[in-house]
């Protein structure tokens, strides 16, 4: 619904009032206007800075002698709140630098947990997670390189984050699921975050940032016991999924309310 290239404002509005139907909010971020709005928060890392230029957020510098920080662009919601976080990514698909979208729960939040898709060190887009059962992290190969052109749109979503239950999103694609284990999970932070090697140069992007947030009480959604990496055959019955698209509803849903 949301084009990856350029400003979709008239969309956005659009989808705005269809989520309004359903007490969500859409949040459509475009870096236009040359700032980051207020809502966000930047968290710099070293000698990397994030800093918005031509409707873009650019992640510039050289790392030091040693692995930097994460440096991220992020939001802090209720979990509760949570549906959906989308973003269009650009960086060079031979950088070693790790690029990619992240959820966590928010300092002094009782639950410590955090999920990610990004690239890492390869080509690849990879999953890596942390819960309570699960402290060392891993990243979890999803058999997908970043683009070639350097473009990608990456998403994270829920139907009840409550449950532990996240999905992620390639392009537009159902790539893989995961059930984490929470404990009250508070307060989270989502957004976009990267990360440098000893003294790699960072030359990085980010654009189209997408949240869409409800009110308390949506319904739970049943748990996934594990990580579910999608095969192909699986992947074809998703097509393609159109940016914060809403859910359909059933015929005979529409019937009955009719009635």
């Amino acid at each position: 619904a949301l084009a990856s290239d350029g400003s979709c404002d008239y969309a956005a509005v659009a989808l705005s009032k269809i989520y309004g139907q359903e007490n969500k909010t859409l949040e459509y971020v475009t870096f236009a206007d040359g700032n980051v709005p207020q809502s966000w928060k930047l968290r710099p890392g070293g000698m990397i800075k994030p800093a918005v230029s031509g409707a873009r957020l650019l992640f510039t510098g050289q790392q030091g002698a040693s692995a930097g920080s994460k440096v991220e662009i992020y939001k802090e919601i209720k979990a509760e709140e949570f549906v959906r976080f989308e973003a269009d990514l650009e960086m060079a698909q031979t950088s070693p630098v790790t690029f990619g979208i992240r959820m966590a729960s928010a300092t002094g939040a009782v639950a410590s947990f955090e999920a990610e898709l990004a690239k890492d060190d390869t080509k690849e887009l990879k999953v890596r997670f942390r819960d309570y059962q699960v402290q060392q992290q891993n990243w979890q190969a999803l058999g997908v390189e970043w683009g070639a052109e350097g473009r990608v749109r990456l998403g994270i979503d829920s139907d009840d984050l409550t449950t532990g239950k996240v999905r992620f999103w390639i392009n537009g694609k159902l790539a893989a699921e995961l059930k984490l284990i929470l404990q009250k999970p508070g307060r989270i932070t989502t957004g976009v975050y990267i990360q440098a090697p000893p003294k790699e140069t960072v030359n990085a992007a980010v654009d189209n940032l997408v949240l869409v947030t409800k009110g308390i009480g949506g319904e739970p959604a049943e748990a996934i016991e594990s990580l579910k990496i999608l095969k192909d055959e699986e992947k074809k019955g998703n097509g393609d999924a159109p940016v914060a698209a809403p859910d359909a509803v059933p015929d005979a849903q529409k019937e009955k309310t009719q009635q």
